[in-house]
């Protein structure tokens, strides 16, 4: 990547996460450009430009002007991508291998070149073309696995891991992974044709011509994409695949691999060892339970091991968001702990549903599952309980109180809903969803949490509100605030307020969460 395309990706991040005019990128400070900015604000940015460019940028870099922070991007991107390409390393020499099909050249080239340089990314890269190209699944999974594991935001090595989940039939992993790309690149083809092509073989056409729709806007004119298309039309019940047959597959694999269950679904029992607690999408599903699938996604990048930041999100607009979709999954350089996001899974049951609170079913307490999870995991990392914090905002931060109120841990809260049923816009489309009024079907306790926070059954609690949302303000925040007043003060309990006129109820400052963590601490 040349170093003009790096300072052009730097500046529309910035107009994008802060939205400020557009940013001139020359010698001046971020701070001089757009009002507001602290150093939460420059903790975000770091974020998102490691996740953007799939290299680490620490804190503790310090950039005193844009121009720094563009020269340390380039300088990184070159030393992750090319370390030995001037001593020994001849790139022409394996794209022309790989060009001429001469794919076990490129391997036994690469091989010696990995031999001295066993965490170069781009050797790897190649290295799983050539594997993939021979349909050696199991190299080319090995392959993509270690690629991943050395950088988990790399786009490319998150495109290659969906391609080998894609190809051995494992659709679920494969889909997340897809999804996780389109995160970093919402109009990549690849990913999008990619999942086009996996919906389609699971007969899923609404979902598989979304993803084709989206790709055509890209690329009007582009084979693939028309391909599908026509093809997803068709009535013919053969699969859109990559010229090779589920039967050819897996005679390629391992008989380890060959019988592994594609779902990835645990017993409580194998948590501690299962590759669920090491940074990655999982999906479990509770033996005496198959209706549904639990979906987290665990982040274990922060310093900080003996904290543990659950976090939920509320409404889903789902014709522009795919599911499982995993709240702030990305913030360990933010919030000082381990982070476990979890998707609400009542989503996959109603597919005309948005928002659920995590709800689950009448006869499935979705959020008390989740909690066993919560407490599975933070026993296996050895994090006491005191050290667990639940965290969200609006429906998610309902889901956040009610979680903290059944485990005894503590919740961070923005905006949050308290009573469900006073939500009639959302509640009521709840309600057409599962054919019958919510207070019918749940108990109280699990559609109105001011009870929980009033009896103290949450260890500390930390509310923000924002002043100029108007119905939440009035509506929860208030109510609360007086019925705090009138009974014995608790010390455990904080309410905030702040004032953001333009973003209202969903958009939240960094700031505020600044706010939040400095009043959860204080009462430590």
């Amino acid at each position: 990547m040349k170093r003009g395309e790096v300072f052009n990706r730097v500046a529309d991040i910035l107009v994008d996460l802060f939205l400020c005019d557009k940013v001139d990128i020359s010698n001046n400070t971020v701070s001089e450009q757009i009002p507001g900015w602290d150093s939460l604000s420059h903790t975000i940015l770091l974020v998102s430009l490691s996740n953007e460019f799939g290299i680490q940028i620490s804190e503790e870099n310090k950039f005193s002007n844009i121009g720094e922070l563009v020269a340390f991007i380039f300088n990184s991107l070159n030393k992750a991508n090319n370390e030995p390409i001037d001593d020994v390393f001849d790139e022409n020499k394996v794209k022309t291998l790989l060009k001429m099909k001469e794919f076990e050249k490129a391997i036994k080239y690469l091989e010696t070149i990995l031999m001295s340089y066993p965490e170069n990314l781009k050797c790897l890269q190649y290295g799983f073309r050539a594997y993939m190209n021979l349909q050696q699944y199991e190299q080319a999974g090995r392959i993509a696995e270690k690629a991943l594991s050395l950088n988990s935001n790399n786009f490319v090595n998150i495109i290659h891991l969906g391609l080998y989940h894609s190809a051995i039939g494992n659709s679920e992993q494969a889909i997340l992974l897809f999804k996780r790309a389109l995160e970093i690149k919402p109009n990549n083809l690849i990913a999008l044709t990619e999942l086009a092509k996996i919906y389609f073989n699971l007969k899923d056409e609404n979902s598989a011509t979304s993803y084709c729709n989206q790709a055509k806007l890209i690329d009007p004119h582009n084979q693939l994409v028309h391909s599908l298309i026509a093809q997803g039309h068709s009535k013919s019940k053969t699969e859109i695949s990559n010229n090779r047959t589920n039967t050819d597959i897996q005679a390629k694999l391992p008989k380890n691999e060959n019988s592994a269950n594609k779902e990835r679904v645990f017993n409580f029992d194998q948590l501690e060892t299962a590759d669920i607690c090491n940074g990655k999408i999982c999906f479990l599903k509770k033996i005496y339970n198959s209706q549904i699938k639990y979906c987290f996604y665990y982040n274990d990048k922060s310093n900080i091991k003996d904290r543990l930041f659950v976090l939920f999100h509320g409404n889903v607009d789902r014709s522009k968001q795919a599911i499982p979709t995993f709240a702030r999954w990305n913030w360990h350089n933010i919030l000082p702990g381990r982070i476990l996001s979890v998707f609400d899974s009542t989503l996959f049951l109603y597919d005309k549903v948005n928002m659920a609170w995590y709800l689950g079913s009448p006869s499935l307490n979705l959020l008390s599952d989740f909690m066993t999870i919560v407490k599975y995991i933070a026993s296996a990392k050895n994090i006491n309980t005191n050290n667990i914090i639940t965290l969200g905002s609006s429906g998610g931060g309902f889901a956040a109180i009610r979680a903290a109120s059944i485990l005894g841990c503590s919740a961070l809260v923005v905006n949050p809903q308290l009573n469900i049923l006073n939500y009639r816009g959302f509640s009521k489309k709840l309600e057409t969803a599962y054919g019958d009024k919510l207070s019918k079907l749940f108990p109280m306790e699990m559609l109105d949490v001011s009870e929980s926070i009033l009896k103290g059954k949450i260890n500390k609690l930390v509310y923000a509100q924002n002043i100029h949302d108007d119905l939440h303000y009035n509506n929860y925040f208030l109510p609360l605030k007086a019925q705090l007043s009138s009974a014995q003060s608790n010390p455990n309990i904080k309410l905030l307020t702040y004032e953001d006129k333009n973003g209202g109820h969903s958009h939240i400052a960094g700031n505020v969460f600044t706010k939040m963590l400095k009043g959860y601490f204080l009462m430590t």
